[in-house]
């Protein structure tokens, strides 16, 4: 991969993601490997370190690596991951009143190449590794629900376990808190993933079973980070049958949902 660029790296996260979104078993993987030290890294770029290097367990440019006393050892191939950087160009833009050009800066955001490796391909210092831990024991639906923005209402009684509008979100009242949990992930899912939207999206082209994939997928994603059992949306993933080449950047936008969702639960 040494000489792949930003685009390609992206295509390939791409591919990755809909593979992902598509087995439960893999989003369990990939959430437990998350959980023990990658937190710093998006869910784009810990899929690129895990297919590039299987088995990696904590990783830094090479820099890094020498502030912490450790060398990347001879040979060693550098993991190839996404980096956000921005940059301050020069436009020349015409004034609508007077006509007159003038110089403004800008500045833009893009995403560079750029080269890590795992702990297991250094050697020197020891290096205490800690693993973050995620939220554990029983969840408090009344506290996740305040760390969204939108309305939630309870329903007592509904053939749905919920709904939305894109505005308010009504779940139906359970015993079960984290059934109510997953839930909400769910319908917020829709609204974030533009299901919802009256405006006219990419989104407007897909079936209900797919936007319906989509919410259930974020939804299982966030509920295995926060330790959550959601068998429903595994059932509902397992048998879903969607082959990961044709669902086009559902997979990128899946992760995308449900990493924002997990910053906001997390505070």
């Amino acid at each position: 991969m040494s000489n792949k660029t930003a685009k390609d790296l992206t295509r390939q996260m791409e591919r990755l993601s809909n593979e992902l979104v598509t087995d439960p078993e893999k989003i369990k993987l990939f959430i437990t490997q998350w959980s023990k030290g990658f937190h710093r890294y998006s869910f784009g770029n810990l899929l690129l370190i895990q297919y590039q290097k299987p088995g990696s367990t904590l990783c830094a440019g090479y820099v890094q690596w020498k502030k912490q006393g450790r060398q990347v050892m001879k040979g060693e191939k550098a993991i190839k991951i996404l980096a956000p950087m921005t940059k301050k160009i020069k436009e020349t833009e015409v004034e609508k009143d007077t006509g007159e050009e003038v110089k403004k800066e800008k500045r833009i955001r893009f995403f560079a190449v750029v080269n890590v490796f795992d702990v297991s391909q250094t050697d020197g210092e020891p290096l205490e590794l800690g693993h973050s831990e995620m939220i554990n024991g029983d969840v408090s639906f009344e506290s996740i629900r305040d760390r969204f923005d939108y309305s939630v209402e309870i329903q007592n009684t509904s053939m749905a376990n919920g709904s939305t509008d894109g505005t308010t979100i009504w779940i139906t009242r359970k015993e079960n808190k984290a059934a109510m949990t997953a839930t909400l992930f769910h319908e917020v899912a829709h609204i974030e993933l533009d299901h919802c939207s009256g405006m006219l999206t990419d989104t407007d082209t897909l079936s209900r079973d797919i936007k319906e994939m989509e919410a259930e997928a974020v939804s299982y994603l966030v509920c295995s980070a926060l330790r959550i059992e959601n068998q429903k949306s595994a059932y509902y993933i397992s048998s879903y049958g969607a082959d990961p080449e044709k669902l086009g950047r559902s997979g990128a936008r899946i992760i995308k949902t449900a990493e924002s969702i997990i910053k906001r639960v997390q505070g």
